[in-house]
């Protein structure tokens, strides 16, 4: 046995059962020369690993024709999983075998499956324990598995820095469709349009070259968020076109376009343009969240056309929707007391009115990402100028790049 995850596997067993070095290698070899080779820095002789696994009680598969499915298996099902595909018949095929593999050469291979199955399963805690046993064997990992550990780091990052960072290096190790994506969202959510845009490109170049449709739309997609984002129309029309080619069957990905269309036209106070958009995205939309933000556009549409009625009935279905979910975030409620707010006479004069908006322009960032803080910068401008507050109202304008409606833009030229 010459493969250094054995040392990986001695360590990970003997920490489950509560040994020390000093308990576990004595008669069998010095301490100081267990922890060399937990740490792969060494190659012990077979007899001295076998003794040590036996100490343990553990039974070491090498048996090729039995390991090279399962690692086969391994490859699809990350594969799969970097796509966003369904891995369930490939996770319980692997599962089934997960003692056999932790106690094989791929025992590092099989954590990984773990750490991925975790982020899978939403369990970003117990996905983070795997990667940080992990950390201490990155020397003994395999080209390949290294950069899914900094996928993975990535994917269960506990901030927008950490994660951009992990994606960072995967794309350095082996620059690809996959990298390149998730480096243009992490960009995406912070704000970093230009950024994101040079990452969507490549993105797109590299899972054309692959095959990857996944990828070519998803990447299409964040490509004309940004450049509505950016306000730039022409642009974003394009990259909405090539992702509503590539999403003919896929009719989430085309209520997205719809909803990112419906409410970059809300945004700039085009709420006639916005509705059709709007409404479509609605029509057969099961998700909660999707449902929700769509209904709160929707709502702000009808307020700024004059339709109270239907404007407060999407207000009242918003209500229900983040009242029977459990997944939108505390936020939302804020949000959707901001539009109802603007139902009532002289909206913009009020107090609660302009403490609510500006606290959502300065939470919105963190709490969901940059797109909804930029969202609500011109709800916050439109009370800003009503209080005559025209120098912070400018300062915003200058950091989200906003286009100021004339109105408003007539309105601070003419401020004392």
């Amino acid at each position: 046995m010459r493969d250094l995850c054995a040392g990986a596997l001695i360590r990970t067993c003997r920490l489950e059962r509560n040994f020390s070095q000093e308990g576990l290698c004595r008669g069998i070899c010095a301490a100081s020369y267990l922890s060399k080779i937990e740490k792969g820095t060494v190659t012990p002789s077979e007899e001295i690993v076998q003794k040590l696994f036996a100490a343990l009680d553990l039974t070491y598969t090498t048996d090729e024709a039995v390991l090279a499915p399962l690692r086969k298996a391994m490859d699809d099902c990350f594969a799969l999983a970097w796509e966003e595909g369904d891995c369930s018949a490939l996770r319980t095929q692997i599962t089934a075998s997960r003692d056999l593999l932790l106690c094989s050469p791929l025992h590092l291979q099989c954590l990984l499956f773990d750490a991925l199955c975790a982020c899978q399963d939403g369990d970003l805690t117990r996905a983070h324990s795997v990667l940080s046993r992990l950390q201490a064997h990155l020397s003994q990992l395999d080209f390949q598995s290294l950069v899914r550990y900094h996928l993975l780091c990535g994917l269960s990052a506990a901030d927008n820095a950490r994660a951009l960072e992990s994606f960072g290096r995967a794309h350095a190790l082996a620059p690809s469709a996959v990298t390149a994506y998730h480096q243009c969202y992490m960009h995406f959510r912070e704000g970093r349009y230009q950024e994101a845009l040079r990452f969507a490109r490549q993105a797109y170049d590299r899972a054309a070259q692959d095959g990857s449709v996944f990828i070519l739309k998803n990447a299409a997609f964040l490509e004309g968020v940004c450049y509505s984002n950016l306000y730039e129309y022409p642009l974003r029309r394009a990259a909405f076109d090539r992702t509503r080619a590539l999403s003919q069957d896929d009719p989430a990905m085309l209520r997205s376009i719809d909803y990112n269309l419906g409410a970059s036209y809300v945004s700039i106070g085009d709420a006639a343009q916005a509705l059709p958009f709007l409404r479509r995205a609605l029509d057969g939309n099961a998700d909660p969240s999707s449902r929700f933000f769509t209904l709160h556009k929707l709502a702000l549409a009808y307020q700024l056309l004059s339709d109270r009625e239907a404007g407060l009935s999407a207000v009242a279905q918003a209500q229900d929707m983040l009242d029977a979910s459990g997944d939108l975030p505390p936020v939302c409620r804020d949000m959707l007391r901001l539009i109802a707010l603007r139902f009532e006479d002289n909206y913009a004069r009020s107090d609660e009115y302009l403490a609510l908006a500006r606290r959502l322009y300065h939470s919105l960032g963190q709490e969901i990402h940059y797109g909804f803080m930029q969202f609500h910068a011109p709800l916050l401008l439109e009370a800003l100028c009503a209080h005559r507050l025209y120098k912070e109202a400018l300062q915003i304008a200058l950091d989200t790049r906003f286009v100021f409606p004339s109105s408003l833009k007539k309105r601070l030229l003419n401020a004392d």
